[in-house]
C-alpha cells in the first residue's frame, strides 16, 4: 500500500466542546495537542491499496504532527482492517514499526509525519499482516 501525503488547503477547524455558555470560550481542535507551540500542517493521504483491479484508495487528513504510530489508526479504520499489531511503515530503506531488533524494525512512536515527509506527492509504504500483505 502507498500513502502519498499532500498538503491541504484546509486549516484545523475550531469544534465547540458541548458545553453551555460564551461558544468562543469553548474552542478547540480536534485531534490537535492541548499544548500547540506552533502550527501545524493538515497533510491529505492518499492510500492506495497495492495490485487491485478496479483501484481500491481512500483519503484521509491528518495532522502535520501526527506520530507513525497514531497513523495506523486512521489506516485501519478507512480500509476497514481489523487492528492487528504486525504492521510496518517503510520510508526509503528504514522500518518503522514495533521495534524489532531481528526484522531491523525501528520504533515508530516518537516518529512524526513532518519529520519523514519533505513534501508533496512523497511516497512511503505501508504493510498490514505480514503474512498476507
Amino acid at each position: 500500500m502507498e500513502l502519498v501525503p499532500q498538503r491541504s488547503r484546509l486549516t484545523p477547524t475550531p469544534c465547540l466542546d458541548g458545553q453551555q455558555g460564551d461558544p468562543h470560550r469553548n474552542l478547540r481542535y480536534y485531534d490537535a495537542p492541548t499544548k500547540q507551540t506552533r502550527p501545524f500542517a493538515i497533510y491529505q493521504i492518499k492510500i492506495t491499496l497495492n495490485h487491485t483491479k478496479p483501484p481500491v484508495w481512500r483519503r484521509v487528513q491528518v495532522a502535520s504532527d501526527t506520530t507513525l504510530q497514531r497513523l495506523h489508526l486512521p489506516v485501519q479504520a478507512v480500509m476497514g482492517w481489523q487492528d492487528h499489531p504486525m504492521h510496518a511503515f517503510t520510508v526509503g530503506a528504514v522500518h518503522y514499526g514495533v521495534p524489532d531488533q531481528e526484522m531491523g524494525m525501528r520504533s515508530e512512536r516518537g516518529v512524526k509525519l513532518s519529520q519523514l515527509v519533505p513534501g508533496e506527492k512523497f511516497k512511503f509504504r505501508y504493510e498490514y499482516d505480514f503474512g498476507d500483505s
